[in-house]
């Protein structure tokens, strides 16, 4: 009997700290840590603007990851490979979980560059939707990115999916209509802000599927290193032509800046890639919809707002169609 109940014991803590659970658990806390990350940009753009708060969150974030990979080059290489890699770009910073296959120092950049832009296009696009549009709406359209995370990765990358992963995309997008349908406006005038929300959701579909083929190459530290810092050079010509104003003037302003880049970017980013190792960029792309979740959940506990039964519905529709997928072969194996 107690040799039974060692071996059940034995099977669950392998089951738990399999990689797929760890890469699954690392998705739900990294939407934890962005819902948290959320109200941190609400003080921020309040100070500084959007594309500002976006400006410093990429800049601040690739420094410190930056740093971060200097220290993990310093105690797992040799003097000699240390000398003889320091002047070079990510694609001879080789790691753990790069593979046999390598790249140049021109893929390396230009891959690197593509997904930088597309990361900070996508959080400039949806801020710039909520100056024509309502919350609601632009979260909405936002929160879609599974369903063209399904698309793209079947005409660009080839991606098969079994019938019931597609079933699973489809209960998760109705949850997202469920739980922002009562504050949902139609009408021309927030067309063009509904547009760009849409817009955000195909760059985030295709900067979770072009981050998950950089996994096969590059740890998530040297991924979002020069993510981060190729998104931020990116946004300053656009801060230039609008707003002008850069960092934050007030304590509380970097309090803010600093939360955002501590649980939205290094938690929240960081947790992210380090999933895509193990499981598909369309699986990773239906927890996208719990930084809603959160985000609601948080402001009931901490702020008293109030739920409603169709919110309700939604988080359960959403967690269906995660659980759903989760049993779907196509899951976590991509051909």
């Amino acid at each position: 009997m107690t040799a039974t109940l060692l071996k059940s014991k034995d099977r669950f803590t392998t089951l738990l700290l399999a990689p797929r659970a760890v890469a699954i658990l690392a998705l739900l806390l990294a939407q934890c840590a962005i819902a948290i990350g959320v109200f941190c940009i609400k003080t921020s753009v309040t100070e500084i603007g959007s594309l500002s708060t976006i400006f410093n969150r990429c800049w601040i974030a690739g420094l410190i990851f930056w740093v971060w990979h200097r220290f993990e080059l310093y105690f797992s290489m040799s003097s000699h490979k240390k000398a003889e890699n320091s002047s070079k770009l990510p694609a001879q910073e080789w790691n753990s979980d790069g593979d046999a296959e390598t790249y140049s120092t021109a893929q390396a950049t230009v891959l690197f560059l593509i997904a930088g832009v597309t990361w900070a296009a996508c959080l400039a696009l949806w801020a710039f939707s909520l100056e024509y549009t309502n919350a609601a709406n632009s979260t909405l359209m936002h929160d879609l990115s599974p369903l063209f995370a399904t698309i793209l990765g079947w005409l660009f990358f080839k991606h098969h999916f079994s019938r019931q992963f597609l079933i699973a995309v489809g209960i998760t997008i109705m949850g997202v209509f469920t739980i922002g349908f009562e504050d949902l406006n139609i009408g021309m005038d927030h067309l063009l802000g509904d547009g760009l929300g849409l817009l955000s959701a195909v760059l985030l579909a295709l900067y979770c599927l072009l981050v998950k083929h950089l996994r096969s190459h590059f740890s998530p530290v040297v991924i979002l290193q020069w993510v981060c810092l190729f998104g931020s050079l990116s946004l300053i010509p656009v801060i230039f032509m609008t707003s002008g104003t850069f960092h934050p003037v007030s304590s509380l302003g970097w309090l803010a800046i600093a939360g955002v880049v501590c649980f939205a970017q290094i938690i929240g980013q960081g947790l992210t890639a380090f999933s895509l190792k193990e499981i598909s960029s369309e699986l990773a792309s239906l927890f996208f919809p719990l930084e809603a979740v959160f985000v609601a959940l948080v402001a009931w506990l901490a702020f008293g707002e109030n739920l409603t039964a169709l919110n309700y519905l939604g988080f359960g529709l959403v967690l269906v169609g995660i659980y759903t997928a989760l049993l779907s072969p196509s899951a976590t194996v991509e051909s």
